[in-house]
């Protein structure tokens, strides 16, 4: 069941990809499962630990100046 689920998500990723919106699939089950039946085609992010991510996300680059 969960398949289904998660191929349904998958194909509303289409429509962003389509636009050049970036994608981030966060798949909180990851440490337990291992899980991988999203199409790496529709993602362009992975984040399996949020933990780890959290802690090596960078500050956004390039911020705009107010003038």
């Amino acid at each position: 069941m969960g398949g289904v689920f998660v191929d349904d998500l998958a194909r509303n990723l289409e429509v962003p990809k389509r636009l050049g919106m970036t994608t981030v699939h966060v798949d909180i089950n990851a440490p337990e499962t291992r899980s991988d039946s999203t199409s790496h085609d529709h993602v362009d992010v992975w984040i399996r630990d949020v933990a780890d991510w959290l802690t090596c996300a960078q500050e956004p680059v390039d911020k705009p100046s107010v003038a």
